[in-house]
């Protein structure tokens, strides 16, 4: 027998379903079972532990399987008490047994002699679904379970974390940058895991200083801001940080001395796009418009608006299928109550940038909210339009006596204008009936 099948005849050996595990916190486990571990042990349920059935539990993990997503298998060192996690991924999963396979090297099996077997975790509906099983099999190629009719699902969270996606981050102080990447992330704080290359050492880290971070998607900028440090954790190497941004207001354009109108349209339009930093693709309903931004309502437990990060791609899309494209920022962001004393979140967001042509159509929307009898670039009846031209006095006898020999190329250049709507030419009208 190799010295890794004794190793994982003892693992199996050690693991009872009743045992005592006494937990601690150790800030190298995942973000997410920080919160849940702090002074309980698995085998004492808290009042916020919230019992799921095998039936769910086994469609929880074939939805992991299917989003090629893991879970966490944790184990307990038998004298300190402290966590060893292991990523997995489920296999699909029909009964009692579940099977797993094992996501990183196996070079951790070495170690097992040290730890039993605690219990499994994963995330779910921004959620921690653990669940206490019992060990049927452990090789070098995965873990098998018999699961438990029930497992305990827990949120202590008042806002949800969501999972970055291949975000770089620059950790910057004090002139030192160190290089990343984002772990997860909410509106309030968010974790990131830094790497020290020599000569650099966590040690240049001022723990009670201000951090400047940046978020990067290739060589685009999506966030960047001043943060406070919260935690880290322990490693030399590769280390774990988790910090709470600073700015809650950002001025992104210079004071003007008339503010723009703001607009209430009904039915509300809705904003659509990727979250740039989780990939998740976003809805939500517009409260107010003007020509420099518009606001949005969230619920306070979902949010997912951080102050000073830019949108690359946003769409505003209104009844009549009109669909408005857009980079914008969220530039503020403020609690509020409403009905039933409900919190919301309501987030300012300035556009930065819009094509030529949707600028047009987005000034012909403002000015329509004004004034129903405005229009901007609309296609006009070009016979009502010279004939205002004339009775107006806009074409006066000496014009038009310079102009009467090229009228027809006239004609032909204000059909342009007026109905194609080129990209080099705007018209504003005042029209009643």
């Amino acid at each position: 027998m190799s010295k890794e099948e004794q190793l994982l005849l003892q693992l199996k050996k050690e693991y009872t379903p009743d045992n005592h595990i006494n937990l601690k916190i150790n800030l190298d486990l995942p973000i997410e079972i920080l919160q849940y571990i702090r002074n309980k042990n698995m085998n004492t349920q808290g009042d916020d532990w919230k019992k799921v059935n095998k039936k769910q539990l086994i469609n929880i993990l074939n939805y992991i399987n299917f989003q090629d997503d893991s879970l966490f298998i944790n184990f307990s060192h038998t004298r300190y008490g402290n966590f060893l996690s292991v990523k997995a991924k489920p296999l699909p999963c029909s009964g009692d047994i579940l099977n797993c396979q094992w996501l990183q090297s196996v070079n951790f099996l070495q170690k097992l002699n040290l730890y039993s077997f605690s219990h499994f975790h994963f995330l779910h509906n921004q959620k921690v679904v653990f669940i206490k099983p019992e060990i049927k099999d452990v090789n070098t190629n995965g873990i098998s379970f018999k699961l438990p009719e029930i497992g305990y699902e827990i949120s202590s969270r008042k806002v949800n974390r969501h999972p970055g996606k291949n975000i770089h981050v620059e950790f910057i102080q004090n002139g030192i940058v160190f290089h990343g990447v984002l772990i997860d992330i909410s509106t309030f704080s968010f974790s990131i895991k830094i790497t020290a290359s020599p000569p650099q050492t966590f040690q240049w880290i001022n723990l009670e200083h201000i951090v400047y971070i940046i978020f990067k998607k290739g060589q685009e900028i999506l966030y960047s801001g001043e943060c406070k440090i919260i935690r880290q954790s322990n490693d030399n190497k590769n280390r774990l940080f988790v910090l709470e941004p600073l700015q809650t207001k950002i001025r992104r354009f210079k004071p003007k001395k008339f503010r723009s109108l703001r607009h209430r349209l009904s039915p509300s339009p809705v904003i659509i796009f990727q979250h740039p930093l989780t990939r998740k693709t976003i809805h939500l309903e517009l409260e107010e418009l003007s020509g420099s931004g518009f606001s949005v309502m969230e619920d306070y437990n979902n949010s997912v608006l951080l102050v000073g990060m830019i949108i690359p791609k946003l769409d505003i899309e209104f009844m009549n299928h009109l669909k408005l494209t857009c980079k914008a920022q969220v530039i503020n962001r403020n609690l509020c109550t409403v009905e039933n004393d409900k919190v919301n979140v309501k987030s300012g967001i300035a556009i930065l940038d819009m094509d030529i042509q949707t600028q047009a159509k987005f000034a012909s929307l403002l000015h329509k909210l004004t004034d129903q009898k405005s229009y901007v670039c609309h296609k006009v009846n070009l016979d009502d339009l010279w004939k205002f031209f004339f009775e107006t006095g806009f074409v006066y006898p000496h014009k038009y006596a310079s102009i009467h020999e090229n009228k027809k190329n006239f004609k032909k250049t204000y059909n342009k204008l007026y109905m194609q709507n080129p990209h080099i030419a705007r018209h504003f009208i005042h029209q009643d009936k």
